[in-house]
């Protein structure tokens, strides 16, 4: 997936503050789950090889929240790792000796915890597909609770990142 298919996507499920107080969230709360799936263009446009890079360069992702992922508004580095968002605190990074998307403690930028996709576009098109099933987990208390469907959109992460390498990062983000 391209940065903008990637952003292109977010227009089909993007819940509304009304989808929320639909289902009963406080208003309040309703409106901060709804500004989670706001973006804008930047209007300079970048065009790098790696997808994340085009997806942080050319818009402003810092306000979306993915469950407890969060982009930053810019790209930062150091000699192993280009940083572009968070896991709550530990930093989501693409490795320079192979793309791969990993977490990397954030008191330690040595140490991976969990490996996320094989490469950028692999990232994008599974991390879409979570985010499109957490909203539906926010939107139907039955598809919330279904386990089979859970486990189905784990695996389909899992095969969409790059394999099996890749399943403890996305059962982490979308087990209960």
């Amino acid at each position: 997936m391209t940065a903008t298919e990637f952003v292109e996507k977010i227009k089909s499920f993007a819940a509304t503050k009304a989808d929320f107080t639909n289902v009963d969230f406080p208003e309040e709360f309703a409106e901060m789950l709804a500004k989670g799936y706001t973006y804008s263009s930047i209007g300079k446009i970048k065009n790098s090889s790696n997808e994340i890079v085009n997806l942080i360069s050319n818009y402003d992702m810092s306000a979306i929240e993915i469950g407890m992922i969060s982009f930053d508004k810019e790209i930062t580095e150091n000699e192993g790792y280009i940083f572009f968002g968070k896991l709550e605190l530990d930093l989501l990074a693409i490795s320079k000796t192979n793309n791969e998307i990993v977490i990397i403690d954030y008191s330690d930028k040595d140490t991976i915890m969990q490996y996320c996709a094989a490469k950028s576009s692999k990232f994008l098109d599974a991390l879409i597909v979570a985010w499109e099933a957490m909203t539906q987990f926010l939107l139907d208390e039955e598809k919330a609770e279904d386990e089979e469907y859970r486990e189905a959109v784990i695996a389909n992460c899992t095969e969409l990142a790059g394999g099996e390498h890749y399943f403890d990062f996305y059962n982490y983000l979308l087990g209960d």
